[in-house]
C-alpha cells in the first residue's frame, strides 16, 4: 500500500538524519548545551505525517480528526508544563511533559488507532529515537519522555475512531418459507 511505504520512507530518512548529525549538534538548548535540530524536525513533521497519510486515503473526517488530537494535545502541554514546573537536566524550567513527545507520541497513537499498529509502529519508533536526541541534549529525563509518551499515547489512541474502509452498517437479509431474517454487522478494525 502507498501510505505504508510512504510511513516506511520517513522513517527511513529519520534515521539517515539522525545518524548524519550524530556527532555535530546543531541547536543549542538552555544553558548551552547542544542537541541535534532533528528533534525539532519530528515535532513539526510527525503530524503532517499523519495528515498526509489521511489525505491520501481520502479520510477527510479522519484528517481533521487528526489536527484536533495532536494540536489540542499540543496545546493542553504548555499550561501543564508551566504549573508542574520540573527543572531540566540543563537547570531551567519545562522538563515535563515534553512538548516534543506529545506532538510525535500524538501522532503515532493517532496513525495506530485510526489504521492499525502497522501504521503507527514506524511513527512510534521515530518518537523513541527522537527521544533518545532529546535526553542526549539534557532538555529531558528518560522518565520525563516515557511518561509523557504513555499519556499521551494512551488517550490519543482511546480517543481516535477506527477508519473502516466500509463505513457504517452491512444489512444482510435472508428469508424461507418459515422465517425471515435481518442480520446487521458492523466491520472491526
Amino acid at each position: 500500500m502507498i501510505g505504508h511505504k510512504i510511513l516506511r520512507m520517513s522513517l527511513v530518512v529519520l534515521l539517515f538524519a539522525m545518524a548524519s548529525v550524530n556527532g555535530n549538534p546543531a541547536f543549542s538548548n538552555c544553558n548551552g548545551r547542544k542537541s541535534s535540530p532533528f528533534s525539532d524536525a519530528g515535532k513539526s513533521v510527525f503530524p503532517f505525517i499523519a495528515l498526509g497519510f489521511s489525505l491520501l486515503k481520502q479520510d477527510y473526517k479522519g484528517a481533521a480528526i487528526s489536527q484536533a488530537l495532536i494540536h489540542g494535545a499540543y496545546a493542553l502541554n504548555n499550561p501543564i508544563e508551566k504549573k508542574l514546573d520540573k527543572k531540566r537536566p540543563c537547570g531551567c524550567s519545562g522538563s515535563f511533559p515534553s512538548g516534543h513527545m506529545v506532538a510525535m507520541s500524538a501522532s503515532a497513537a493517532y496513525m495506530h488507532g485510526r489504521y492499525g499498529l502497522e501504521y503507527g509502529l514506524p511513527l512510534y519508533m521515530g518518537s523513541f529515537i527522537l527521544s533518545i536526541d532529546r535526553v542526549r541534549g539534557k532538555a529531558h529525563t528518560w522518565g520525563d519522555m516515557a511518561g509523557t509518551f504513555a499519556i499521551t499515547s494512551v488517550i490519543i489512541y482511546t480517543l481516535t475512531p477506527a477508519y473502516f474502509e466500509e463505513s457504517g452498517i452491512i444489512p444482510q437479509v435472508s428469508a424461507n418459507r418459515e422465517q425471515y431474517m435481518l442480520k446487521l454487522t458492523m466491520p472491526t478494525r
